[in-house]
């Protein structure tokens, strides 16, 4: 986790130009809130929010009972804290869950201070192998007939392993339709700009800062060749930075 956490760091400093000292953080989507502690080790005064409370270990009912994370209220949908209170708003691997856009980005700008920034990493809608149901292409083709030739063919998640492909490919189907979210770069793009005058997608800077060599090296090829970016930020992953104005 330190390196994954490092890797963002690395981002939201350089996006920033550096980031005071004790700097006010939400971890948008925390759940367990590891991760939160993680940036409170730091130095950051990192708090954390979630739409369900995602375990029950005493470290984490710790963490509920102190305020430190936070429950979500869905209706009228509100992140529960004030105005301009946060720095920095950062997710990972969250927003392709998202089924209300604007509420969600609405919320994050709201509790973000004039100039804070909002960091979102997340999988693009053309990500070959969809990570929840590990089906080619699912964040695109979510058809029954789809999801069944691929149960049929024997492709399970960790959490199916014995089930017949009937049942595994309506798991799927329920799963894709009803807790994923893929939108488009100018989707995205629209979206953030509701409440967002400033809004980029920066997988160079992603990768420029990776731990990975091999990023890193894609990060010198993009250089040269961008549609290696771009192709990056259609089958990889998604950056995206939005700053309040």
């Amino acid at each position: 986790m330190s390196q994954s956490i490092s890797h963002r760091q690395a981002i939201v400093e350089d996006v920033t130009g550096g980031l005071p000292a004790g700097a006010a953080l939400l971890d948008f989507g925390c759940g367990d809130g590891k991760e939160v502690m993680e940036w409170r080790s730091r130095g950051f005064r990192a708090m954390g929010c979630d739409v369900a409370q995602y375990s029950d270990s005493d470290e984490c009912e710790a963490l509920y009972r102190q305020g430190v994370l936070r429950l979500i209220r869905p209706e009228p949908y509100r992140i529960p804290f004030d105005d301009d209170t946060f720095d920095v708003v950062v997710s990972n691997q969250v927003f392709e869950h998202v089924k209300d856009y604007p509420s969600a980005i609405k919320e994050t700008q709201r509790v973000l201070k004039p100039g804070g920034v909002a960091l979102h990493l997340f999988p693009p809608r053309w990500k070959p192998i969809e990570a929840h149901v590990n089906v080619p292409f699912s964040g695109v083709w979510q058809s029954p007939l789809w999801l069944r030739l691929w149960a049929q063919l024997g492709v399970r998640n960790e959490f199916q392993g014995g089930m017949d492909a009937s049942r595994v490919a309506q798991l799927n189907v329920d799963y894709l339709r009803g807790h994923t979210n893929y939108l488009t770069t100018t989707e995205l793009r629209r979206e953030f700009e509701r409440y967002f005058t400033t809004v980029r997608f920066i997988e160079d800077v992603y990768l420029r800062h990776s731990p990975s060599r091999k990023a890193r090296a894609l990060y010198r090829l993009q250089t040269l060749i961008p549609s290696v970016r771009n192709a990056y930020s259609c089958f990889r992953e998604r950056v995206v930075v939005a700053v309040k104005s």
